[in-house]
């Protein structure tokens, strides 16, 4: 069978998947309203996109448009609408441009029916990573194959197709797919009776709703400690960049009062957060002022009044200066001297490090010269969509569609591959590490300092 054969051989079984599951909906009834919902999103995507045909062509592009205006004709259900949207504009390659469920899509893909364990994707396979009762502590670490009868192969490659990452990086699109396992079972097997987890050691099974319910996860702050085991090594833990950035300094002011050589920032799962964190962090180990840019289209919103909830910091970024022939800007971070750090820095990252984040490692590789231990981080290396980030709402369905007004151009001497920062080493846990609780990445870190 040839590549193409195969390829579209796919597609259908993908599309008869999710079809199937949403078969029982009630379809939207006016299809001319769906189709000025369509044009909304497209108009307002093409024209006002920052990273518009950076990672498609205007060809594929339209040919998906084309494709969704084929099935709105045919009758969609809300869910089916949602999943044609998530596809849309998961073609475009940026992690922050997505579909946000409607009440009545996330009434049937519940959050609360939650599953009494975690998972993780390790090369195309699903392994259960943690249990929250004593029934699934026996299944941590074994690989799921089947789900419901249907090849977890199928429906990874199923999901990916409506999960957006910043250009062709599949790492976020694994780690997205992990932490939001329920919802994606949700959406492509429909609400069963029953779900059946076939594994190499035998089957077990759930039932559905499960009726378990999560509780809240408490919030991870900053946090820096000496490791007792590696001399002069400082480990900075930093899970987002919306923590008191005062943790910062005071870690800093630590290094500079004590013999630290070595520094290990664990980036790994920072989705991001507040920039001026992240640039303040990074001003206090790079040794020259460097200077990044924003880019924002020429061309006027025509939809402004269906675009709310403009969240960002572009205005009252404190190093933002407007270029007075464009309609870009740029940001200069210049070398924190008091407290500044000269010593070795490891960066350690996974697909969960997003946003601000992929900032961050983007400039310390580039301009700090850190050595990264890890998996490719979910975020582009070259640049990403950001700034300020808007929800289009859609008049008719509801449907809401994040957009990023502003693109950011790290101006690194990387090229735009489309990929995010690729590790020196690469390093991750094992199915057996999360029956251990061994962490691989960071004995990886102290193994390297040490052979110094």
């Amino acid at each position: 069978m040839s590549g193409s054969m195969r390829t579209l051989l796919l597609h259908l079984i993908f599309f008869f998947f999710i079809t199937e599951a949403f078969a029982q909906e009630v379809k939207y009834a006016s299809t001319d309203s769906l189709l000025n919902d369509l044009h909304i999103l497209t108009t307002t995507i093409r024209d006002n996109h920052p990273l518009m045909y950076r990672y498609t062509t205007k060809e594929r592009f339209d040919n998906l448009v084309q494709r969704t205006e084929l099935q709105i004709k045919n009758g969609v259900t809300p869910s089916l609408w949602y999943a044609s949207v998530s596809k849309l504009v998961r073609s475009i390659g940026c992690g922050h441009t997505k579909a946000l469920p409607t009440t009545n899509a996330e009434e049937r893909m519940k959050w609360t029916n939650d599953l009494p364990f975690d998972i993780v994707i390790i090369d195309s396979a699903i392994y259960v990573s943690k249990a929250y009762t004593e029934k699934s502590k026996p299944y941590v670490g074994q690989r799921i194959i089947r789900i419901n009868d249907a090849p977890v192969e199928r429906f990874i490659g199923s999901a990916y197709n409506y999960i957006s990452a910043d250009g062709y990086n599949l790492t976020y699109k694994a780690y997205t797919l992990a932490h939001q396992f329920n919802f994606y079972l949700n959406m492509l097997i429909g609400n069963p009776d029953t779900l059946y987890f076939e594994t190499p050691g035998g089957q077990f099974k759930i039932r559905y709703p499960t009726g378990y319910v999560r509780e809240e996860p408490e919030d991870v702050a900053t946090t820096f400690s000496e490791l007792p085991d590696v001399p002069h090594t400082m480990l900075l833990t930093v899970p987002d960049f919306d923590d008191d950035k005062s943790k910062l300094k005071k870690c800093f002011q630590y290094i500079s009062e004590h013999d630290i050589q070595h520094l290990i920032i664990d980036l790994r799962d920072n989705g991001g957060g507040n920039g001026n964190i992240g640039t303040d962090l990074v001003a206090y180990i790079i040794d020259s002022t460097l200077t990044y840019y924003i880019d924002k289209k020429t061309a006027p919103l025509q939809y402004k009044a269906y675009i709310s909830d403009r969240q960002g910091i572009l205005i009252s970024n404190k190093y933002i200066q407007p270029d007075s022939l464009t309609r870009s800007y740029y940001f200069t971070i210049k070398p924190e001297r008091k407290y500044h750090y000269e010593g070795e820095v490891y960066v350690l990252t996974n697909g969960g490090t997003f946003s601000t984040g992929a900032f961050v490692a983007s400039a310390l590789k580039h301009l700090a010269g850190a050595t990264f231990i890890g998996e490719e981080t979910g975020g582009c290396e070259y640049g990403i969509g950001g700034g300020v980030i808007g929800t289009l709402t859609l008049p008719y369905t509801g449907l809401r569609v994040q957009i990023p007004m502003y693109g950011w151009r790290f101006n690194t001497m990387a090229t735009d591959t489309g990929r995010g920062v690729v590790p020196d080493v690469m390093a991750r846990k094992e199915p057996d590490d999360f029956i251990t609780g061994a962490d691989p990445v960071l004995e990886t870190a102290k193994e390297m300092i040490s052979d110094r």
